[in-house]
C-alpha cells in the first residue's frame, strides 16, 4: 500500500504533523512502543478529503467502508486488467486513429493479407480455394475479427467441407447400387449387354470429354446422371431406335456407324476364339438380339 495512503498524515519527507508520527517515531505511541510503527489513522471524513467537491465520486466512495476496502479494489482492478480480462471497446463511430489502436491492442493485423491461416501444422490454403478465403478474410478484417477468431472459423469451414464431400460420395456409391439393382430388374440376364448398349450410344454420338460430363453431371436431385436409372434407360430407349435403323453406335463395336451384319460378325469371331469374353460379357443375347433386329430391318424393306 502506498505510504500516502496507509500514513496521511506523512509528507513526502516522512516528519509527521502535529498529533502525528511516522513509522518508527516512538513519541507516536504506536504499536511495539518507542520505535516501532504507528497504526494507521484516517479522519471520518477520508471519503471527503478524496472526493473534494465531486459529489458523484464522493458517492462511489461511501461504498468502501475503510481506505483498505478501496485499496483492494483498486488492486484488484489492476489485476483485470493486466491480465486482459477487461478489454478496450471500439468507439460507435471510431476514428481511424481509435481503429488502429484497437487492432494493435488486441493483436489485428494491419492488413487483412497478414491473418495466419495456418490452422494445422503444414496447412496451406489451396489455390482453388484462395478466392474464397481471401474474401473471409478481408471481411473478417473489416469487422476487426481477432486472429484466434479468424482461424477458428477457417478450421470450421475446411471441416465441413470435408464432411460435406464425404456424404456426397457416401450418397453417390449408395446411387450408383441403387441404379445398378434398378436397371438388373429392368433387363434381367440382359443387363450387362443393355448396359453396353448405353455406353456404345453415348461413345458413338458425344466427344469423349462431353460424355464424361454428362455421366458425371448432377440434375435436380443432385443425384449424378450416370447413376439415374431414368437417364439410363432414356438412353437405351435412344439407342434401340439408332439399332432398329441397321446401324450400331459404340466405340465398342468399332467406328460408329458399324452395321449389324460387322457386329454380329465380331462376335461370333469373339465366341469361336474367346470364349471366356463371350460368357462374361453375355454376348449371346446380344446377338440374339441382333439376328431380330436384322430379321424387322429386311422385313420393313421386303
Amino acid at each position: 500500500m502506498p505510504w500516502w495512503m496507509k500514513y496521511p498524515y506523512l509528507d513526502e519527507s516522512g516528519d509527521g504533523g502535529e498529533g502525528g508520527g511516522g513509522p518508527g517515531d516512538g513519541d507516536a505511541g504506536g504499536e511495539g512502543g518507542e520505535g516501532g510503527p504507528s497504526e494507521p489513522r484516517w479522519p471520518e471524513t477520508w471519503r471527503e478529503d478524496l472526493a473534494g467537491e465531486n459529489e458523484q465520486e464522493l458517492n462511489q466512495l461511501k461504498r468502501y467502508g475503510t481506505p483498505q476496502d478501496l485499496w483492494r479494489k483498486t488492486r484488484a482492478l489492476e489485476t483485470k486488467l493486466s491480465s486482459g480480462e477487461y478489454r478496450m471497446k471500439m468507439p460507435d463511430e471510431p476514428s481511424e486513429a481509435d481503429i488502429a489502436e484497437y487492432r494493435q491492442v488486441n493483436g489485428i493485423p494491419e492488413k487483412w493479407e497478414d491473418y495466419d491461416t495456418e490452422i494445422s501444422e503444414g496447412f496451406v490454403v489451396g489455390e482453388e480455394d484462395k478466392p474464397i478465403v481471401d474474401g473471409f478474410l478481408q471481411v473478417a478484417h473489416e469487422v476487426n475479427a481477432e486472429p484466434a477468431q479468424v482461424k477458428q472459423m477457417l478450421s470450421w469451414y475446411y471441416d465441413e467441407v470435408e464432411r460435406q464431400t464425404e456424404e456426397r460420395a457416401e450418397q453417390d456409391q449408395k446411387a450408383q447400387e441403387d441404379a445398378e439393382e434398378d436397371l438388373r430388374e429392368e433387363y434381367g440376364k440382359n443387363y450387362r449387354a443393355e448396359r453396353n448398349r448405353i455406353t456404345n450410344f453415348l461413345n458413338a454420338t458425344m466427344p469423349k470429354d462431353l460424355v464424361d460430363e454428362v455421366l458425371h453431371g448432377r440434375g435436380a436431385s443432385l443425384t449424378p446422371l450416370g447413376s439415374h436409372p431414368a437417364f439410363l434407360k432414356w438412353a437405351n430407349h435412344i439407342a434401340r431406335q439408332l439399332d432398329a435403323t441397321g446401324t450400331l453406335t459404340g466405340a465398342e463395336a468399332g467406328d460408329a456407324g458399324k452395321t449389324i451384319d460387322d457386329r454380329m460378325k465380331e462376335i461370333k469371331n469373339i465366341m469361336r476364339t474367346d470364349r471366356a469374353r463371350y460368357d462374361r460379357e453375355n454376348l449371346a443375347a446380344e446377338l440374339r438380339d441382333l439376328v431380330d433386329k436384322k430379321a424387322a430391318i429386311d422385313a420393313r424393306a421386303a
